[in-house]
């Protein structure tokens, strides 16, 4: 940067600064730079400064390559910050539920009374997908109980990925679901993946969950799935205490499900066929992993 060297030092200390010192430093990169913008920057209130970081420099710069890189920089600060600006954080009440059998209730009424997380959109482009899934919540102090439903008009003929002998977790592929659990207070997360299965619980299906990037941790959380004619449901209990969280202690659960659907342009899931196309969805159009796109949960006591 030349002549305008010590202004961008100080830019990227100051953005170097405020990742680091914050709550929940994200340790993973995701592909969107808007959600980093939106907590590190406007979340603590720097836009002024970095910019004026920015306009120094570049007046300061003689030299037209070491303008036109802080001149491009500047432009992209701004347009990341408008869109910053305009991103939305889902919040969901999570109401307290005594029934019994939660994790078994596909047909109970229990859920009727129960408003979905809010609509799946893409990720990324935020679009009405293809293959509609909703998420209802509920918790009683110690598991966070999740019914997901996704909704695919040939579910008839979803065929579960099977479990491969190769030593460690494989990623299910096919229409899965990708689940996690945050402590809000610590960034902390428990991730699950799974899909449709054969039916019944856990057993004998392929099953991925990971503690952050240790994919040897396993935890004690259940999922059970049902198949209908135009969708398959998934009833997934957590406990809190596999991700240390107290319910009755904690102030905001963050929380995210991501689902992964590969299909054919005619819409039929052809067993053993290879399916060419994927969409993904989301709460909120978040990506795997963007703890700055989980929707924050607030659960009824």
């Amino acid at each position: 940067y030349r002549e305008g060297g010590d202004e961008m030092k100080a830019y990227y200390d100051t953005v170097r600064d405020a990742f680091f010192s914050d709550d929940i430093p994200s340790y993973y990169t995701g592909f969107s730079p808007i959600p980093y913008v939106a907590r590190y920057i406007i979340g603590k209130g720097l836009e002024k400064k970095l910019r004026g970081h920015l306009t120094a420099a570049l007046a300061k710069a003689v030299h037209p390559h070491a303008k036109e890189l802080i001149a491009r920089h500047l432009a992209r600060f701004d347009s990341w910050l408008e869109a910053a600006r305009n991103l939305k954080t889902v919040t969901v009440a999570v109401p307290y539920s005594s029934a019994k059998g939660l994790e078994d209730s596909f047909d109970d009424k229990v859920w009727d009374g129960v408003k979905a997380t809010g609509p799946f959109v893409t990720v990324g482009k935020r679009e009405t997908p293809k293959y509609a899934t909703t998420v209802k919540l509920v918790h009683d102090r110690e598991n966070l109980f999740a019914r997901i439903d996704c909704f695919d008009p040939d579910a008839k003929n979803l065929v579960p990925r099977q479990p491969e002998n190769t030593g460690s977790e494989t990623l299910p592929r096919g229409d899965s679901i990708e689940f996690f659990v945050a402590d809000g207070q610590t960034g902390a997360y428990r991730q699950l993946f799974f899909d449709i299965g054969n039916g019944g619980g856990r057993e004998g299906d392929m099953i991925f969950d990971a503690n952050g990037a240790d994919t040897s941790w396993n935890g004690a959380w259940t999922r059970k799935t049902k198949r209908y004619g135009d969708r398959w449901v998934a009833i997934v209990k957590f406990p809190f205490a596999d991700a240390g969280i107290h319910a009755a202690q904690s102030g905001v659960v963050l929380f995210q499900t991501l689902r992964m659907k590969y299909f054919n342009d005619d819409g039929k899931n052809v067993p053993f066929k290879e399916l060419k196309r994927r969409e993904d969805s989301s709460i909120g159009g978040g990506r795997s992993r963007e703890l700055q796109t989980f929707a924050e949960l607030s659960l009824e006591l």
